[in-house]
């Protein structure tokens, strides 16, 4: 485990020791931050999935060097999940309007591209539906003691918190 310590110079301006940068945005357009770490097992082997640009990271020496291994396109409030040896889920919202909850299963054999996107909610109003203007999102996901898929998320029109459990 590496700290990274931050303290204030003598400017007021904060320093942080053995920060690390894995990803950088090159474009003005871009915003990269909102990132989910996983490190299956606590092993080496360390994955990042980010907002803007919904780049997928991996890391193979915990977290000193990381190369690009997918790109899932914009998305926003990433969260990934461990689910078994072999497959790792990940739950986000798409920057649109509505702003539906979307899931993939990742198999990190097969790599990031190997399967596609699951719309898991939406709100039913779509688009015309003013109150699809609210916000929502901030996917999260569990694996439950019978082997289920519980993925929870707020809905500014509701003013609720929601969920969607599968298999």
């Amino acid at each position: 485990v590496t700290l990274i310590e931050g303290k204030r110079n003598d400017d007021g301006i904060w320093e942080w020791s053995d920060d690390r940068i894995f990803g950088e945005s090159k474009s003005s357009d871009a915003i990269l931050n909102e990132v989910a770490l996983l490190a299956p097992d606590g092993g080496d082997i360390v994955y990042a999935l980010g907002r803007e640009t919904g780049e997928v990271w991996q890391s193979q020496d915990r977290g000193e060097t990381w190369t690009v291994i997918g790109r899932q396109g914009a998305l926003q409030q990433p969260t990934l999940l461990q689910v078994d040896d072999n497959k790792i889920f990940a739950a986000y919202v798409k920057p649109t309007i509505p702003r539906p909850v979307y899931g993939k299963m990742f198999y990190p054999e097969h790599g990031w591209e190997a399967t596609t996107e699951k719309l898991i909610y939406q709100f039913p109003g779509g688009a015309g539906d003013v109150r699809s203007d609210y916000d929502m999102g901030n996917p999260d996901a569990v694996l439950t003691n019978d082997g289920k898929l519980l993925t929870v998320y707020y809905s500014g029109v509701t003013r609720s918190i929601r969920g969607n459990l599968s298999d």
